[in-house]
């Protein structure tokens, strides 16, 4: 069952994180309207918490939790609130929200670490990066169409929704293979 967990997110977040990365300043504009320029890198940088926090309650809810690792689950808890705290203090005041997006995606990626150190401890469950890469691998002619299709065009709606279509063909041909 966490296998099929782990697929069923690597399938799902792989091409989530690709088109939102991608065309996050679109998806920003189109939600928000002119003016709010400066969330743009802030939103690309903490896209890939899709597929980080996804796994890490994985392997929080379905293995530790279950395991009665509550122990584990609590110094993963204190480690990432370390780490936050600390790149909080370095990172915001002078980076702003940019700092902030890359002190919440540092906190989890630590947070996430901790989790499969503690799952790898006990259980032959390791980080899916051979499933991931290739997932990524797969992507590569969305992502070449989306940064084509962004060049070429300046209207956000028209951007995300063919770079939606293009990652969803993408998508099923995946799925069938």
């Amino acid at each position: 069952m966490i296998r099929k967990s782990v697929t069923g997110l690597v399938v799902f977040a792989v091409p989530v994180v690709i088109l939102t990365s991608l065309l996050a300043s679109d998806i920003v504009y189109v939600l928000s309207g002119p003016g709010y320029e400066g969330a743009y890198l802030p939103a690309k940088i903490i896209m890939p918490l899709i597929f980080i926090i996804g796994y890490e309650q994985i392997l929080v809810i379905q293995i530790l939790m279950p395991s009665k690792q509550d122990k584990s689950i609590l110094l993963n808890s204190i480690i990432g609130a370390i780490v936050g705290i600390s790149l909080n203090l370095i990172l915001v005041h002078r980076f702003g929200a940019t700092g902030s997006a890359i002190v919440w995606v540092m906190s989890e990626i630590t947070v996430l670490c901790a989790a499969q150190y503690a799952v790898s401890k006990t259980l032959s469950i390791n980080f899916p990066i051979k499933e991931l890469v290739k997932h990524i691998i797969l992507y590569i002619p969305s992502i070449l169409l989306i940064l084509l299709i962004s060049s070429s065009n300046n209207n956000h709606l028209y951007k995300l929704l063919l770079g939606g279509i293009v990652v969803l063909i993408n998508t099923v041909i995946v799925i069938k293979h």
